[in-house]
């Protein structure tokens, strides 16, 4: 994978992991029975798939990088709906492969 578009990827998803583990919205954040949410899964499994079998490819990298940084946008927004967070997230799931997702 090009390796300037991963460290963007990286970064992006990074940034918005921590952001959502300080979000206060309770679908996408963990609860304290409930354990991490389903984008912080998301955003450290794909960087815990890099060098593995399982490794995002450079076309799911471009797409993930387009959500992550909807995902951060919305986050950073007064404006915007958990429905649409969630949609969000919904779409970086469908973007991996059902084998990326059982290793996250």
């Amino acid at each position: 994978m090009n390796k300037k578009i991963f460290l963007t990827c990286a970064s992006l998803i990074i940034s918005t992991a921590l952001v959502l583990a300080g979000c206060s919205s309770t679908s996408l954040t963990a609860s304290a029975n409930s354990g991490p949410s389903t984008a912080s899964k998301y955003a450290f499994g794909i960087l815990e798939l890099e060098g593995s079998s399982n490794a995002v490819t450079a076309s799911q990298t471009k797409q993930l990088l387009i959500l992550w940084e909807g995902c951060r946008s919305l986050i950073n927004s007064d404006t915007a709906s958990q429905v649409e967070l969630d949609a969000l997230v919904k779409q970086i799931g469908s973007t991996l492969t059902a084998e990326q997702v059982k290793a996250i």
